[in-house]
């Protein structure tokens, strides 16, 4: 029996254009649960970095935290003050035309820090969104082919009509991007869910049931959340898969960044800092390497079953640390007359010391003052 839709996610469906407006329900023909056929089978939890068949080590549940890192999860349930009724879907899916050269890039980008009530807000995952958003302008991508979801914006029918957004116009020459940023729920030991702005959930198998007519040539998703690797039912042939966690792991968002540490060294840093920016897989390897060097227990995993390199435009160029400033030796001057020496001023009378050469007199004691480090935010 199919689910009844509820009249609100009608009222909000019935702004988009018709191509994806429909088939927003995750069940197949004749009520059943339906996976996509292309679908890889999941590879066991091992994730394995591109073309080496190496498997990378994961970050284990119990590891424990940087200092100032909070994990990504979501509680069982929202309480609190009721969600505000979602904003209009951004003007890019809204409209009723596009560019008919179906090749290119074309992209989803999801941020979440508002949920309902107040206890389970983020803090970086809009920063992961507009760090993947400038990453993507760097590569040239252009406004119109990138649908962009903020918050209360992100709600279950306008995630789900985003994915259909891509599948209907990223061709068999184009590139397809979605990025999410925000909690993702375990719901059983093989099922994950996406968490919407309005506490609504967006599970693997819904994702990629929205993604079954997506004949992109290369796709590109990356979960920027807890059990992110947990989304193999996505896979198919061209796809990869990059996540914040493994499939039974945490991810955590850190305040010393600003994002979590996929936003901040594969997108931020790889990516968009132009430092290992040719293609999907360099700037993974780039920021696998940083992370084993700066916090090994944050690693990233990655599913490659794409043929080659995923390039998601011209890679922007790196950015050098400025130079430090030369200073050029003063010009040469002629020779002065040496003023006849004078006797030197009388010594002025010394300021008391302590035993360690401590101006008395002007600090009053000895003590080390110290400045408090400042927080990348309170």
């Amino acid at each position: 029996m199919r689910r009844l839709v509820p009249a609100a996610t009608v009222a909000l469906l019935a702004v988009l254009p018709a191509s994806v407006a429909t088939q927003t329900d995750p069940v197949g023909p004749a009520g059943t649960a339906a996976a996509p056929a292309t679908a890889a089978p999941r590879a066991g939890g091992a994730p394995v970095e591109h073309a080496t068949g190496q498997v990378v080590a994961a970050p284990a549940a119990a590891d424990l935290p940087d200092d100032g890192d909070r994990p990504i999860t979501p509680p069982p349930s929202f309480d609190g003050e009721p969600v505000a009724p979602a904003p209009a879907p951004p003007k890019t899916l809204q409209a009723a035309t596009f560019d008919r050269r179906r090749d290119g890039v074309w992209a989803v980008v999801v941020g979440i820090d508002d949920y309902p009530g107040r206890g389970s807000d983020l803090r970086a995952s809009v920063n992961d969104a507009d760090a993947a958003l400038a990453a993507l302008t760097a590569y040239g991508v252009p406004a119109s082919r990138i649908v962009v979801l903020r918050d209360q914006q992100a709600s279950v029918p306008i995630i789900r009509a985003s994915l259909q957004w891509l599948a209907d116009r990223a061709g068999p020459d184009a590139t397809a991007v979605f990025f999410y940023a925000g909690h993702i729920r375990k719901l059983d030991h093989d099922t994950e869910a996406i968490v919407a702005a309005d506490g609504g959930l967006v599970s693997d198998i819904d994702v990629a049931w929205d993604l079954r007519r997506l004949r992109a040539g290369h796709t590109w998703i990356a979960l920027a959340a807890c059990y992110a690797g947990g989304f193999t039912e996505v896979l198919a042939p061209g796809r990869v898969l990059t996540g914040a966690a493994d499939s039974t792991s945490l991810a955590y968002e850190s305040s010393r960044y600003g994002r979590s540490y996929l936003g901040e060294f594969m997108v931020e840093r790889a990516m968009r800092n132009g430092m290992a920016a040719t293609s999907v897989e360099q700037a993974f390897a780039w920021a696998q390497e940083e992370l084993r060097r700066d916090h090994p227990k944050r690693l990233l995993v990655q599913y490659d079953h794409a043929a080659g390199d995923v390039v998601l435009g011209t890679p922007p160029p790196a950015r050098q640390p400025p130079a430090p400033p030369t200073t050029s030796p003063p010009p040469s001057q002629p020779p002065q007359p040496q003023a006849q020496p004078q006797a030197p001023p009388p010594a002025p009378a010394e300021e008391p010391k302590d035993e360690d050469g401590c101006l008395l007199g002007i600090f009053g004691d000895c003590r080390t003052v110290t400045r408090p480090e400042e927080s990348f935010r309170h």
